[in-house]
Order: C-alpha cells, then structure tokens, then sequence
C-alpha cells in the first residue's frame, strides 16, 4: 500500500514491581468568573492540518505510549471539551485517557487534573467524531504552555483503533521508558475553551 501507516510501540512489562503509597494532598480550586453563560466557544487548536495519507493506530492490549499536541495560550482560559475523529477500532471495548500537563520552561511536564479524563468506546467500523467533556473546570492560564495528550489505558481484546492522520505536529512520549518524539504527522485534536477573567 502507498499509505503511510505510523505504528506506535506497544510493550509488555515483565518482572515490574510498582509500589506506590498515597499521602494526602491539599487542593485548592482557582476562582473561575466565565465572562458570559452564553460566551462563545473558542476553537484554540485544530483549525487547519491537512490530511495525510494514512492513519494513527495503536495496536495491542498494553500501550505505554501518549501522542498529542502542544498548546500555548495567550489569555486564561477554561477547558470545554476535546473532539478527535475516531476511524476505525477492532476492540470489543478499549478506554482513552486524555491527560492536561502544565510544561515549564526547562521541559518539566506536571499534570493538572484532579480528575482523570476517561472515555470508552465499543468497536467503531466508520468514522466516528468523539467529544470528551472533563468531570472538573480546568484552566489554562494566560501565557502558558500546555501538553494535551492522549493513550489507550484499557482493551478487552487484542486488536487495534486507528485515527486519522494529519499533517500537525504532535509529541509522543512513552512515560514507561521516558522516550519522546515530535512527530509532523499525528492525531489532530480540535480542543474548544471559552475565555474568563
């Protein structure tokens, strides 16, 4: 075939031992004033990427890699939602996890979420468009860079889900073995804010 196909890593870990101890944590939510019930939403990544030839697809039951784009804001904003374009998936159920990660300037990557961002789908023969809405208000402060990223968590059966291809570029990190790659081609994420105070 003259597609391309871009293959993300998938791996199995053997003889892995994870402990982890869990301390309490004090939260403290900002205050949030939405200048408007009825503000418009704000495409503020996804306009443009042309489609490439090919697709993004994940295969296998254990997936420690994440893909997804840069974002850098240019006012406070409040997250709405994320919509990616589903092409196909062959699992009878697999879970996404979208992470938000706040990136300093000397490459230091610390999630935001208090919530974690999960969505399921069932086996998908013909595109699909998805719209994941968070579970808490997530902000974005005004001259920040963000990394909103993407990863099959959960599958109930060897097989794979592909995405569309487009040429945006996007980062792909494997939080296991900390490799990372910016890629030109990727997922394209069409993800909507609405601006506050």
């Amino acid at each position: 075939s003259s597609l391309l196909q871009l293959r993300l890593p998938l791996r199995l870990l053997a003889d892995f031992r994870l402990i982890v101890q869990l301390t309490e944590k004090a939260i403290h939510l900002p205050e949030v004033n939405v200048t408007s019930n009825n503000a418009r939403l704000k495409q503020v990544k996804g306009n443009g990427g042309l489609r490439a030839p090919g697709n993004v697809t994940f295969f296998g039951k254990k997936n420690y890699a994440e893909i997804g784009p840069f974002l850098k804001t240019k006012e406070r904003l409040l997250l709405k939602d994320i919509i990616i374009e589903v092409k196909e998936s062959t699992f009878d159920e697999c879970t996404l996890n979208f992470n938000v990660y706040e990136v300093n300037g000397k490459g230091r990557f610390t999630n935001i979420l208090n919530l974690p961002i999960y969505y399921k789908l069932g086996k998908i023969g013909k595109k699909t468009m998805v719209t994941i809405y968070p579970e808490e208000k997530i902000i974005l402060e005004k001259d920040k860079k963000y990394y909103i990223s993407m990863r099959i968590v959960d599958q109930k059966n060897d097989g794979y889900i592909s995405f569309p291809a487009y040429f945006v570029r996007n980062y792909m990190r494997d939080f296991i073995y900390g490799k990372k790659h910016n890629i030109p081609v990727g997922v394209k994420m069409n993800i909507r804010c609405r601006a506050i105070n």
